[in-house]
């Protein structure tokens, strides 16, 4: 599902909205995930709908090494 949504937003040309990005966190798969980077990582749900919005872009907004990682992808 997020290779999906990562592989329409390069094909339209265009970043993830925070609404898709919500949708795509409130799955069951996507929710067993982020409770993982939660424990592992200390990501919350925020980090990741801001990681989601700002990837491709070419200043990345997290300075925090980690999410800047999942940013840069």
């Amino acid at each position: 599902m997020f290779l999906d949504l990562v592989e329409a937003s390069i094909r339209e040309g265009r970043h993830i909205t925070v609404d898709e990005a919500e949708r795509l966190l409130s799955t069951r798969a996507m929710s067993f995930t982020l409770s993982a980077y939660e424990k592992l990582l200390g990501l919350t749900r925020d980090d990741m709908i801001s990681i989601f919005v700002n990837l491709g872009s070419e200043h990345p907004v997290n300075t925090d090494p980690v999410e800047l990682r999942f940013e840069e992808g």
